[in-house]
C-alpha cells in the first residue's frame, strides 16, 4: 500500500471497527436506559454522556491512566502480559468511547418515542423482552439509530 494512503487506512479502518462496536453497544445500552425507570437513570446517563462533554486531551488522559501500567485495566491485562497504550487496540477503544455518547444519545432518544401502546400491546400478545426489542422497537426506532451511526462515524473518524 502507498505510504501516503496509510494514515487515512488507519482512520478509516479504526472509525469502521469503533462504529460497529458502538452501534450495538449504543443500541442495547440505550434502550435498556430507556426503559429504566429507577432513581440513578439521571446519573447513568450522565456517565455515557460524559465523553461527549469532555475536552479530548483529558479524555486521552483518563484513558491512559485507565489502561496504564497502574490503572485498574492495566494491572488486570498485565497479569495476562497484555499491554494496550500505544497499540491500535488503543485507537479503537479511544475511538469507541469518544463515538458512543453519540450513539447511545440519537438511540435513546428515539427509543423513548415509541408509544409505549405499541410496547403494551405486545406484551399482551405473549411477545418476549428480546422479539419486542428487535420486532417492534428496533424497526420503531431505525431512523434515530442510523441518525446516531452517521453521528458516531464522524466522531470516531
Amino acid at each position: 500500500m502507498n505510504a501516503g494512503l496509510t494514515p487515512l487506512w488507519i482512520s478509516l479502518r479504526t472509525s469502521l471497527l469503533a462504529t460497529v462496536i458502538t452501534f450495538f453497544t449504543g443500541i442495547v445500552t440505550a434502550y435498556l436506559v430507556a426503559n429504566y425507570k429507577g432513581k440513578w437513570r439521571g446519573l447513568i446517563d450522565s456517565v455515557f454522556t460524559l465523553p461527549l462533554v469532555l475536552p479530548p486531551t483529558v479524555l486521552g488522559f483518563f484513558l491512559l491512566i485507565f489502561f496504564g501500567k497502574n490503572g485498574v485495566a492495566g494491572k488486570f491485562l498485565m497479569n495476562f502480559d497484555i499491554n494496550i497504550i500505544f497499540t491500535w487496540t488503543a485507537t479503537v477503544i479511544a475511538a469507541v468511547v469518544v463515538a458512543f455518547p453519540m450513539m447511545y444519545r440519537s438511540a435513546r432518544s428515539a427509543f423513548e418515542q415509541i408509544d409505549d401502546n405499541l410496547i403494551a400491546a405486545a406484551k399482551t400478545l405473549g411477545m418476549s423482552n428480546f422479539k419486542i426489542f428487535y420486532k417492534i422497537a428496533v424497526p420503531l426506532a431505525w431512523p434515530g439509530i442510523i441518525g446516531g451511526v452517521v453521528l458516531s462515524f464522524a466522531r470516531a473518524l
